[in-house]
C-alpha cells in the first residue's frame, strides 16, 4: 500500500471512529435516562404498595371492631 493510500485509509478509519464514539455517548445518555426513569417508577411502586397496605390493614380493622 502506498503511503498515499494509508493517509486516505487512516482518514476513514478515524471518521469511522468518531462516528462510534458518538453512537456510544448518545446510548449511554440514554441508558443514564432510562435509569433515572426506572428509578422513579420503583418509589412510585413503593409508594402504591405502601398505600395499599394501609387500606387493607384499615379495612381488616375496621371489619375486626364491626363483626366483633
Amino acid at each position: 500500500m502506498s503511503e498515499n493510500g494509508w493517509s486516505e485509509y487512516s482518514k476513514l478509519v478515524m471518521s469511522e471512529l468518531e462516528k462510534h464514539g458518538d453512537k456510544l455517548e448518545k446510548i449511554s445518555e440514554q441508558m443514564i435516562r432510562h435509569g433515572e426513569e426506572l428509578a422513579q417508577l420503583r418509589v412510585k411502586a413503593g409508594v402504591w404498595g405502601a398505600v395499599s397496605g394501609t387500606v387493607v390493614a384499615i379495612g381488616s380493622y375496621i371489619m375486626t371492631r364491626v363483626s366483633g
